[in-house]
This record gives C-alpha cells, structure tokens and sequence, in this order.
C-alpha cells in the first residue's frame, strides 16, 4: 500500500511539473488591428481580440464626441482584422429664416419664444437675403449669430 502511495505521489509530481511547463498564450484569443475614425475622442488603430464588436472599438477609442451619430452603426458587429470603422457626423438640418416656424427657430442656439417671434415679424416686411441679415432683428448681435450661424439657411 506504501508503494501504490509514493507511486501515486511521484505520478502526481511528474504531471504537475508537466502542465506547468505548457505554454498557455496558445490559447490566448489572438489580437486583429482594427483602424476607427470620425467621430471619436481618440481615433487611431486599436489590437484587440478576434471576437470583440464595435462598441469595445469605440470604448477604447475614448468614445464618440457630442457630433457623433449612431443610426446607421450596428455596436454588436463584430470586427474583422484590418477593418475600418467610421463613426459618422450628425448630418445637420439648417433652419430657414424665410419659412422656419417659431418652435423650429428656438432649437436656435439662444433663440426663445420672443426672439423667434420678433424674426418673423421682421420677415413678413422684409425677407431675409442673406443669414447675416438675422442681425437685423432687434436682440440679435454677432455674439449671438456667431453662435447660430452654422444651423442657419434662407
């Protein structure tokens, strides 16, 4: 019985020794190179493991910026090595100074209900020509159609 016991201690330590001398990191998930760009903090190419998605992509790209927009991409795509993400821009709507209704001119940067009002009062007399021409309306100065102009058409 002694003998069956060293025998099964000496197996013992032959197969631990042995196992511990496999090299585990061949049964690592292998790392792909992906590239994102656009609309995120920290563009740039990222390794990361073969069965990560684009939301792990996007979170080690310090995620998207405030003009990123989502709709067209599907976050639990997985990536495929060499792959190139593009987090898009909001494509923006402009507001229409000659046919904007008042609710739709106060989603204007610092434009309320009053403001709103006195821009179509002013255009039923006088049509605006150029967006510049906003700065026509009393309360209205280049501080504040600094602050609107990109969001604004005739």
């Amino acid at each position: 019985m002694k003998h069956w016991i060293a025998l099964a201690v000496l197996l013992l330590f032959y197969v631990s020794q042995t196992y511990s001398a496999i090299d585990l990191s061949a049964f690592e998930l292998e790392k792909i190179t992906v590239e994102i760009k656009g609309e995120v903090t920290n563009p740039g190419i990222y390794h990361v493991e073969q069965d990560a998605c684009y939301e792990d992509v996007i979170a080690l790209a310090g995620g998207i910026t405030k003009n990123a927009s989502l709709d067209a991409i599907n976050l639990s795509k997985r990536v495929v090595h060499e792959s190139v993400i593009v987090i898009p821009k909001i494509q923006s709507t402009c507001i229409s100074l000659n046919q904007a209704s008042e609710e739709e001119l106060m989603r204007l940067t610092g434009v309320g209900a009053a403001t709103a009002k006195r821009i179509i009062a002013y255009r039923t007399t006088t049509p605006f020509q150029t967006i510049e021409d906003v700065m026509k309306v009393k309360g209205i100065k280049e501080k504040l159609f600094q602050k609107m102009k990109d969001d604004l058409c005739l």
